[in-house]
Formats: structure tokens, sequence, C-alpha cells
């Protein structure tokens, strides 16, 4: 994750870009460490729909015009997913 906690605000609603140059979905929701207070998960809307999201590590991020994550889509969708919860 690079960037300072305000910029990370704006990353909502931005579409995500995996290691592979593929679309993957959009910015949902940002996740903080109950301890330090810091942006640790991204929540990323998969589907059109938004109905589920799968999260993916704050750290490994960073906005090249899109949000560029450092997964595949494949890694990303295989992994359980839940239901959208708002910052």
């Amino acid at each position: 994750m690079r960037g300072s906690d305000e910029e990370l605000e704006s990353w909502r609603g931005r579409d995500v870009i995996d290691s592979a140059g593929e679309p993957v979905g959009v910015v949902v929701a940002i996740y903080d460490d109950a301890t330090t207070g810091r942006p640790t998960w991204l929540a990323l809307a998969t589907d059109m729909s938004a109905s589920w999201v799968n999260v993916v590590p704050a750290r490994s991020a960073h906005r090249r015009g899109d949000v560029v994550i450092s997964h595949t889509r494949a890694e990303i969708t295989t992994t359980p997913s839940c239901g959208p919860t708002a910052r």
C-alpha cells in the first residue's frame, strides 16, 4: 500500500487491475486494523451486482490510474467471499 490514508479513501469506487493487467473489480470498502487504525484490507466487488466481496491485502496495492494489486483475478475470486460492509 502506497499513499496516505486520505489518498486511500479516494480509492473507493476505483477499478482494480490484477498482476497480469486484467480487470478484477472495484474497491467498495477499506478495512482498518483494529489495533493500529491503518488501512489493512481492500474489499473488492468482483461481480456486477456487488452483492459479495473478496478482500486483498492493502499493503501490496498501489495506484497507477487504477488500483493495481499483486494477485491474479483467479487467486482473488477463488478465496472465500463475504457480504459487503461499508467503512
